[in-house]
C-alpha cells in the first residue's frame, strides 16, 4: 500500500525518468493517449489537430487536421471508439476518426457556443459530451451525431473546466471567479455548490484567477479544483492552490499549496491509481514544476521543475507512463530576435515520462 511507504520508497518507486519527446514548431496547448496508448493526439494555438503514433523510439506525426479557424484547447478522447472531439476559440466543435491512424472527420458544428469553447470532457461511459465556453453556458451533445441535448447556465462569469463524475450520472464545471458548480447530467439539476473563490482576485489591471482545474478522485467521493491564489494582477503571480472537496459537505476538506508566488497556476490535474495526484504548474516563462503529491501528506514526495512551462498532463492505459505538454524556454509571444533579424517562435515539446526503470536496469 502507498500509504505505508516512507517518502524515500516513495520517490524510489515513482521517480520518473523521460521515456521519448514529440516535438514541432509548434505551440501544443494539450495533449491525451488515445484509449489503448497507441497514439498521443496534440491540439494547439496554431490550429491545428495532430496524431502520433507512440509505437516508435522516434515519435512520428501521422496524421495533420487543419479545419479548425482559431486556437484548439478543448480535447477529449473516448474510452473504447477511436474517436476525438476538439473544439476552438472560435465556437466550433468536431468530432474525429482515427480507425485507420489518420484523422478523419465524423462532424463539426460551427457555432456549437456563442464564444470561446474552452473545454470538453467525455463521459466515463462514453455517451454524452459536455462543453464549456465563454458565454457562460454548458452544453451536452450526442458524442456519435453532434446533436445538442441540453444546455444548462448558472455561473454568470467564463466558464473554465468541466470534469464528470467517474458514474457518468453527473458533472462539475468552473469558472473565472472560483466558482464550482455540481449538477446532474440528465436533468441539470445544480446539486452541489462550491466556493473556490480564493481562486480569484479583482486587480488594478486586471482580474486574475480562476479555475483551471477540475477532477475527481477515482472513487468519485472527492472533487479537487486547482488554480492559484493571485496577488498581483499586472504580470501575475500567485501560490499554486488545490482545493479538496468532500461531495457529502460543501467546505473544503483539504487546501493543498503547491508552490510560491512566481509557480502562480494549477494548470491541470490526474489522479493515479496508486493512490496519488500527478499535477502541473506553470505561470511566467521558463518556470513549470511536475508535482506528485500522496494525500495527507503536508507536502508533495516527488518535484521535477526541469520541464517547463507544464500545462498539461495525460495518464497512459498502462498507467507506467504519461505525458506532459510542456512550452520551450524563453516562450514570449514573438520570442527573441536573432542577429540576423529572425525570431524564435515558441513551441510546445511533450515529454513522454515513465516510472519503468530502463530495461538494462530492470530486475531479471
Amino acid at each position: 500500500m502507498i500509504a505505508d511507504l516512507s517518502i524515500e520508497q516513495l520517490i524510489e518507486q515513482y521517480k520518473p525518468r523521460i521515456k521519448k519527446t514529440f516535438a514541432a514548431d509548434r505551440q501544443f496547448v494539450k495533449a491525451e493517449f488515445t484509449n489503448d496508448g497507441s497514439h498521443i493526439v496534440t491540439v494547439g494555438y496554431d490550429a491545428s489537430v495532430r496524431l502520433w503514433a507512440t509505437d516508435s523510439d522516434e515519435p512520428q506525426q501521422v496524421s495533420l487536421d487543419e479545419s479548425h479557424q482559431g486556437w484548439v484547447t478543448g480535447l477529449a478522447v473516448h474510452s473504447t471508439n477511436a474517436r476525438i472531439f476538439t473544439s476552438d476559440s472560435f465556437a466550433t466543435l468536431t468530432c474525429f476518426d482515427y480507425t485507420n491512424g489518420t484523422l478523419q472527420p465524423v462532424w463539426s458544428n460551427s457555432e456549437a457556443h456563442d464564444g470561446w469553447i474552452r473545454e470538453l470532457a467525455l463521459a466515463p461511459d462514453g455517451k454524452t459530451l459536455a462543453s464549456v465556453s465563454r458565454d457562460q453556458t454548458i452544453r451536452t451533445w450526442d458524442p456519435n451525431t453532434g446533436n445538442q441535448r441540453d444546455a444548462f447556465q448558472g455561473h454568470g462569469a467564463d466558464i473554465y473546466t468541466v470534469a464528470w463524475h467517474p458514474d457518468s450520472t453527473a458533472f462539475a464545471t468552473g469558472d473565472a471567479k472560483g466558482n464550482v458548480i455540481y449538477r446532474d447530467a440528465k436533468s441539470g439539476a445544480i446539486k452541489k455548490e462550491f466556493d473556490a473563490s480564493e481562486l480569484f482576485a479583482v486587480q488594478r489591471l486586471q482580474d486574475v484567477g480562476g479555475v483551471q482545474s477540475l477532477t475527481f478522485s477515482l472513487d468519485g467521493n472527492t472533487l479537487f479544483a486547482g488554480g492559484c491564489k493571485p496577488n498581483n494582477g499586472g504580470n501575475v503571480q500567485g501560490v499554486p492552490l488545490v482545493f479538496r472537496f468532500d461531495l457529502a459537505g460543501n467546505q473544503p476538506v483539504e487546501r493543498l499549496e503547491l508552490g510560491v508566488s512566481s509557480d502562480v497556476y494549477v494548470r491541470n490535474i490526474t489522479m493515479h491509481p496508486d493512490g496519488f495526484m500527478l499535477a502541473v504548474t506553470n505561470g511566467n516563462p521558463g518556470i513549470g514544476k511536475l508535482q506528485f503529491h500522496r494525500f495527507g501528506d503536508d507536502k508533495p514526495f516527488y518535484v521535477n521543475s526541469k520541464l517547463l512551462n507544464c500545462h498539461h498532463i495525460s495518464l497512459h492505459p498502462n498507467k507506467r507512463d504519461f505525458a506532459v505538454t510542456t512550452t520551450s524556454r524563453g516562450s514570449n509571444g514573438n520570442g527573441r530576435p536573432l542577429k540576423d533579424g529572425e525570431y524564435v517562435g515558441s513551441h510546445s515539446p511533450v515529454h513522454v515520462l515513465t516510472f519503468d526503470p530502463p530495461a538494462e536496469e530492470a530486475p531479471s
